[in-house]
């Protein structure tokens, strides 16, 4: 027998309110999606016709599993002007 499952309607998320909750780039949350960003434990989302939607309780569980998968930040090092010369 199927289990019922209740999902409310705020809980189902645009890509654009997504980044918002999330204080990301809309652009990061869909680059999320493409197979080649697709990890071992993905952005969880699923589509209604071709739109991408997110249910804000499996975000949020994704979140506390992959608190420790940060993106790995290229620093770009600015060299100090020689003293005496312009």
């Amino acid at each position: 027998m199927p289990v019922a499952i209740t999902i409310e309607p705020s809980d189902i998320l645009s890509p654009d309110q997504l980044a918002e909750n999330l204080k990301v780039s809309r652009a990061w949350v869909l680059d999320q999606l493409r197979a080649r960003n697709r990890r071992e434990n993905p952005l969880p989302y699923f589509r209604v016709g071709r739109f991408p939607r997110f249910s804000w309780n499996a975000v949020a569980e994704w979140l506390v599993t992959n608190h420790h998968a940060t993106p790995e930040v290229k620093v770009r090092r600015v060299r100090k002007a020689k003293r005496g010369t312009r």
